[in-house]
């Protein structure tokens, strides 16, 4: 292969993390270019207090980003460090809450007074092998209806939904759709790197709340059906409770394709390996099971992988390793 493929990874939160981890993995036998976009919405904790104090971009899913894809030989250091929150009730120390990879960002931001000067300093700082961006750079907040039709406002709001309603005792209704509380379009940079992307995954993630604000911009979804890369969606190994509570495989690709259209989706990868009865009961307790996998399509497009992705952990998580592999198998032959 001559010239190195160029693939884009969308989503947020932990699993996008995850996923790019599993991505530097792929690049020892599949040289590429890296986008990572990232949802701007995120409200909730450091993040949500920094974007209402400094009124800034929401750092932290952007920082989980620039760590995974750091080829500095201090990484796992610098992980540690940055990852390091500062002790303190909310309220108590302003501090509290906060990590150190979040300051550092907001320093940089208000030190060069742009927030994508800042985002460079962060590049350089952690010697980024590829580029993270936010998927607008507007202010924005995420909204969502509920089928009883409730309405919600704020990323971290939907987030704990489920949460709240456990320890209430009751069933909260399920999401029937999402919207952001303005128009906004996608940054002109990031709709190029859809549209000229060979590969563009998405998830693992929650899908309300990580994957749909990411798709949500103007531009986005046009981009994303104009682009002729293979697009891949990898779902969850666990259901969420107030979210996907019953979600199949096919249930979270109808979810997406709502927001997308019927037939985007290239692939979709999804996890069939039965997990420990102890990790099992472990988040029963949440209200959380695994994604269902009957009767899957055996033709026709998407096409649907199935792959041991779990991690052997005490978390229903994707391994990275067991991710690349998979990904490796359904990208060589496609990208050789």
């Amino acid at each position: 292969m001559k010239n190195k493929r160029r693939i884009v990874t969308i989503g947020g939160g932990t699993g996008h993390y995850t996923l790019l981890t599993a991505v530097q993995l792929l690049r020892q036998e599949i040289p590429c270019d890296v986008t990572a976009i990232v949802t701007a919405t995120d409200s909730g904790g450091s993040s949500g207090r920094l974007r209402v104090e400094q009124g800034m971009l929401p750092p932290g899913d952007i920082n989980q980003c620039l760590l995974a894809l750091s080829r500095s030989e201090h990484k796992e250091v610098l992980i540690e460090l940055l990852r390091r929150r500062f002790s303190g009730a909310k309220g108590k120390r302003r501090l509290g809450g906060h990590n150190a990879g979040n300051l550092l960002f907001t320093m940089l931001v208000k030190q060069t007074e742009d927030f994508m000067r800042g985002l460079a300093g962060m590049h350089e700082f952690l010697d980024v092998d590829g580029e993270v961006m936010p998927v607008t750079f507007e202010d924005v907040q995420l909204c969502a209806e509920s089928e009883r039709g409730t309405k919600h406002e704020g990323e971290s709001n939907l987030d704990t939904r489920g949460e709240r309603a456990l320890r209430e005792g009751r069933t909260p209704s399920p999401l029937k759709r999402v919207w952001l509380n303005k128009d906004v379009r996608a940054h002109p940079k990031v709709l190029r790197r859809v549209r000229n992307a060979d590969v563009i995954i998405l998830g693992p993630g929650d899908v309300w709340t990580s994957i749909l604000p990411s798709l949500l911009p103007g531009g986005m979804a046009e981009a994303m059906a104009a682009s002729s890369a293979t697009k891949i969606l990898v779902t969850n190994i666990m259901t969420k409770f107030g979210e996907t509570d019953g979600y199949d495989v096919q249930r979270f690709l109808s979810v997406v394709e709502k927001y997308l259209g019927k037939g985007t989706i290239d692939v979709v990868l999804y996890n069939d390996r039965p997990l420990p009865k102890k990790i099992l009961d472990r988040y029963a307790k949440e209200q959380r099971f695994p994604v269902g996998i009957a009767d899957i399509p055996q033709e026709g497009k998407p096409r649907f992988v199935a792959a041991n992705l779990a991690s052997a952990s005490t978390l229903a998580r994707h391994q990275p390793q067991k991710l690349a592999l998979a990904l490796e198998n359904i990208l060589h032959p496609i990208l050789r």
